[in-house]
């Protein structure tokens, strides 16, 4: 039950990386706790000195189940299935010694109880049949067909996988892993030729941007691959630069060699590193500037926007302004005015003045001359009706 529990935690975590597949975390344990138990029992002490079983066994099989399926975004129940199989017999089988042992192995791993469900079960049967038709089979039964099936998988699962000779654990894998050995085709790869290592950095960077139409080659160019046109592009001569660096390592540990220092060994692995690094270095570095760039733009942009809009508040100044002269010319010719009228009219006021001024002394003089004509006729008038008489 403890073994369950731990480990179930484990595989719910691990299949977080394929969304797909979380809903198998409780039958694939229950598969590796059933196998492992099985194993425990059937292969002991006292059979070999090195059957020996531990927890540590279903820890490196669940590692080895997460590091497939680590790199992938999606996989199938039956690439799960292959993943299981292929961990399982590389973890119990590569360690029996006799055939009957690694047979008895291949027969009990063949089951997976509880990881289809009833509708997938049928559906895979379905699919598993029409497949051994098709190779002249005649199978009924369901146990036929998923042994047909598991058969499928071990017969067209093939792993292929690299390491470098170094001294950085090589042989320490080799040690612990026999079956790299014994169970495996080994080819040992010397590094590329000058023609494949400039076509290898040519297609991977085929899609980082290197084309620059005003580049101009140094005068000085360390040509390492014959057919290098003259003068090479941009592309040309990173690439060509990349296969100089790669080759200038064996004379260094040439150098080192001979002063009796501590080589490595060279290969394509640390030649598709260098690559890789490089288009990683150069897209970081383009992003920032991109960025930056943008960053610029924007600012310009804000600054273009700034300058049309003080522009246009200029010219609608200098709009207002005119306007305000025309206003202040305006208002200044009426305020003459107003002040002329002003004059005027204390100009006539005065006149008025002096005319009424003028006016009551006339009229004075009119009332003492007249007092004296009436006083005058008032002497006359008798003698005047006297003569009228």
């Amino acid at each position: 039950m403890s073994l369950g529990q731990i480990y179930g935690t484990f595989n719910r975590a691990m299949l977080r990386v394929v969304p797909n597949l979380r809903a198998y975390a409780d039958p694939l344990t229950n598969a590796m706790v059933e196998f492992y138990t099985m194993s425990q029992s059937r292969f002991t002490v006292d059979m070999q000195p090195h059957y020996i079983y531990s927890p540590r066994e279903m820890t490196r099989w669940v590692r080895g189940i997460y590091e497939a399926l680590k790199p992938l975004e999606s996989l199938s129940v039956e690439g799960l299935v292959r993943v299981w199989a292929h961990e399982a017999l590389r973890l119990f089988q590569d360690r029996l010694v006799l055939d009957e042992e690694r047979a008895w192995t291949e027969e009990n791993i063949d089951t997976v109880p509880g990881l289809f469900e009833a509708d997938e079960f049928t559906t895979l049967m379905t699919q598993c049949k029409e497949g051994s038709q098709k190779e002249g089979l005649m199978l009924d039964s369901s146990e036929e067909l998923y042994k047909w099936f598991t058969h499928q998988i071990m017969r067209n699962l093939h792993v292929v996988f690299t390491m470098n000779p170094s001294s950085e654990g090589l042989k320490d894998r080799a040690a612990t892993s026999p079956a790299l050995f014994n169970r495996c085709v080994l080819n040992w790869f010397g590094d590329w030729s000058t023609d494949a290592l400039y076509q290898v950095g040519y297609e991977f960077t085929n899609k980082v941007d290197l084309d620059k139409s005003d580049y101009i080659p140094p005068d000085r160019v360390p040509v390492v691959y014959p057919d290098l046109p003259m003068p090479p592009t941009h592309r040309q001569s990173i690439v060509n630069a990349f296969v100089y660096v790669h080759q200038t390592l064996y004379q260094a540990n040439t150098s080192l060699q001979k002063r009796g220092g501590r080589t490595m060994a060279i290969t394509p692995r640390h030649y598709l590193d260098f690559i890789n690094h490089y288009v990683k270095l150069y897209n970081e570095k383009r992003q920032d500037l991109e960025e930056q760039q943008l960053h610029l733009n924007v600012g310009l942009q804000k600054i273009r926007e700034t300058v049309e809009q003080v522009e246009e508040l200029q010219a609608s100044l200098s709009i207002k302004k005119n306007e305000l002269e025309q206003k202040n010319t305006l208002a200044n010719q009426k305020l003459k005015q107003m002040v002329h009228d002003q004059q005027e009219a204390e100009k006539k006021k005065i006149t008025s003045q002096e005319i009424q001024e003028a006016l009551k002394v006339q009229t004075h003089d009119i009332a003492q001359k007249k007092d004296i004509v009436l006083n005058d006729l008032s002497k006359v008038e008798p003698a005047v009706k006297e003569a009228q008489q």
